[in-house]
C-alpha cells in the first residue's frame, strides 16, 4: 500500500509539473492589437486561436471602436464573451459596461480585466438581456471558456443537458435599476437573440445621445431589424460577414 501511495504521488506530481509548464507557455496570449499590450488568458484552444485573434477575426470592429471611442465615451458591450473588445475600448479610455450571462465566460472576463489592470474602467453585468425582465429557461450547450453560441432555447432537456434558469432583464429597466450612464456607442452580439435585446432597449435606442451602433444579426432577421433601427433614427453605414449565417452591421445616428 505504501509503494502504491508513493507511485501515485509521483505520478500526480509529474502531471502538475507538466500542467505548470504548459500554462507557462500557453496560459496567456497577447491580443492581436498593435497599439497597446492587451493580454488574454488562454485556458482553451478556442481562446488561444480565436479570442486572442479577435481584432483580425472582425477587422472592422476595432477601427469602429478607435474612431468613436476614447476618453469621455461610454461603450456598452452586449454579449462580451471573455472581453476582447471591452478591453480594447477600456484601454483607449472609454467607460465600459459589459454584459455577459454565460457563467464560464463571466468568470473569464473578470480574470482578463484584472490581468490587464482595467478594473476601474469596466463593469461586468451577469444578466441576460431580453425583451422583458423575469426568469428565462435555457441550456448551456457549450461550456468551454470563450465559446460563442453557449445558450440554446431549442434543445430538449436530458440528463446530459439539463434546463437552467437565468435572470433576465430588459436593457431600459437595467439602466434605470443600476443607474448606468448613457452609452455613446453600443455593440450587440448575442447569437440570434438580437431581436429580444433591441425590443427591450427601445427607449435607449431612441435616445439621440446614443450615436453609434454595431449589431451582429443573423441573416434571417437582418431586413426586419435594419428597418426597425432605421425607424429609431439609425442609418446603415457599413457591414462585414461575421461568421456562418450572420453579418456585422454598423449604424450611425442620422
Amino acid at each position: 500500500m505504501k509503494i502504491f501511495k508513493q507511485a501515485r504521488w509521483k505520478f500526480l506530481l509529474g502531471v502538475f509539473k507538466i500542467k505548470r509548464f504548459v500554462n507557462r507557455w500557453f496560459g496567456v496570449r497577447r491580443l492581436d492589437y498593435g497599439p497597446k499590450d492587451i493580454f488574454i488568458l488562454t485556458d482553451t484552444l478556442r481562446e488561444w486561436e480565436t479570442r486572442a485573434r479577435s481584432v483580425g477575426k472582425e477587422p472592422k470592429t476595432v477601427p469602429w471602436l478607435e474612431k468613436h471611442g476614447g476618453v469621455g465615451t461610454v461603450f456598452y458591450d452586449i454579449g462580451a464573451n471573455i472581453g476582447a473588445y471591452s478591453l480594447v475600448a477600456a484601454a483607449q479610455g472609454a467607460r465600459v459596461i459589459a454584459f455577459e450571462p454565460a457563467p464560464h465566460n463571466f468568470y473569464k472576463i473578470h480574470e482578463n480585466i484584472l490581468l490587464n489592470k482595467l478594473n476601474d474602467k469596466i463593469t461586468v453585468v451577469p444578466l441576460a438581456l431580453a425583451e422583458n425582465e423575469g426568469v428565462i429557461v435555457s441550456y448551456i450547450v457549450v461550456k468551454t471558456f470563450g465559446a460563442s453560441h453557449s445558450f440554446s432555447f431549442q434543445e430538449k432537456p436530458s440528463e446530459t443537458l439539463p434546463a437552467q434558469s437565468f435572470l433576465a432583464i430588459d436593457l431600459d429597466t437595467c439602466m434605470k435599476t443600476f443607474s448606468f450612464p448613457l452609452p455613446t456607442m453600443m455593440k450587440i452580439d448575442v447569437d440570434g437573440a438580437e431581436k429580444d435585446v433591441i425590443n427591450g432597449a427601445r427607449t435607449l435606442l431612441s435616445n439621440p445621445y446614443l450615436k453609434h451602433l454595431l449589431v451582429e444579426i443573423v441573416d434571417e432577421l437582418s431586413a426586419e431589424l435594419i428597418r426597425d433601427l432605421a425607424n429609431m433614427g439609425f442609418k446603415l453605414v457599413d457591414q462585414e460577414i461575421a461568421g456562418t449565417g450572420a453579418t456585422n452591421y454598423i449604424f450611425e445616428r442620422l
